[in-house]
């Protein structure tokens, strides 16, 4: 199946220097290239279509692989802005002392936020988000006298 931006290229094999009027011709996933004349010719919109359909989904999704969650607290009539530390493994490297957003209790549901980034990621880029599961490192067995009900 065909990404969007090789669709594009495709569709797109040559286009006309405004210098010359020489005919330039694309190969799949080129958006730049020089004219006969020196004239380097770009083609913007193609070189979008093909970093957006190139771009990778994040590992976290309630960060963006930044490591930092920035959220919004009304207090009164005045708006604040605040940043936590994820807790995923970027946000668990980074140095500064902020306060974990598993400890903030003025932010969203974390399941609803990371819900939120998934559509909007998945709407912006056409592509759809693996579902994250859980290693062996963070399984644990439980006996099944051991379970309440």
């Amino acid at each position: 199946m065909q990404s969007i931006g090789e669709i594009a290229i495709s569709a797109l094999k040559t286009v006309t220097c405004k210098n010359c009027g020489n005919e330039v011709s694309f190969a799949p996933k080129q958006w730049r290239k020089p004219c006969r004349c020196g004239m380097v010719i770009t083609v913007p919109a193609l070189l979008r279509l093909v970093r957006q359909s190139e771009e990778h989904a994040p590992t976290c999704f309630i960060c963006h692989d930044k490591g930092l969650v920035f959220y919004k607290a009304q207090e009164g009539g005045i708006v604040y802005n605040f940043v936590a530390k994820c807790t995923c493994r970027i946000g668990e490297a980074r140095d500064e002392n902020y306060p974990k957003v598993s400890n903030v209790d003025n932010i969203a549901n974390l399941q609803w936020l990371e819900m939120k980034n998934r559509k909007e990621w998945e709407k912006r880029t056409g592509k759809k988000a693996d579902v994250a599961l859980l290693d062996n490192s963070e399984v644990i067995e439980v006996p099944a006298e051991g379970i309440p009900f």
